[in-house]
């Protein structure tokens, strides 16, 4: 009897985990406690279309080399992220597979 209950909580447990995996806040969607300032980006293609689901990096104030931080747009081809400084921000969005592009930009954050 006991070997069954703690197989049952085993297989519960590991339903849960999975479940706050599989629709926990992604990295991007995530609280960040030391953000100063939430910035939403939205990158589009020269005609306009929303980069759907393109890469992006985030590149912090005197850091032009060095990502802050990475993640993907959304459908709508937003990013947002917590800024924990002020400054000028750069980000570059690039969109893979056949006709791949690359959008930058640049944005001040202040008080």
């Amino acid at each position: 009897m006991q070997s069954v209950c703690s197989s049952r909580l085993r297989q519960a447990a590991l339903a849960a985990t999975l479940l706050v995996v599989a629709f926990g806040p992604r990295p991007v969607e995530a609280l960040d406690l030391f953000a100063r300032h939430q910035v939403t980006v939205q990158f589009a293609t020269s005609d306009g279309k929303p980069m759907a689901n393109a890469e992006v990096r985030v590149f912090a104030p005197g850091e032009p080399n060095r990502p802050a931080l990475t993640g993907r747009t959304d459908n709508e081809g937003k990013f947002e992220f917590g800024a924990d400084r002020d400054g000028f921000w750069s980000a570059e969005a690039r969109s893979g597979g056949e006709g791949s592009r690359c959008r930058r930009s640049g944005f001040s954050v202040c008080s």
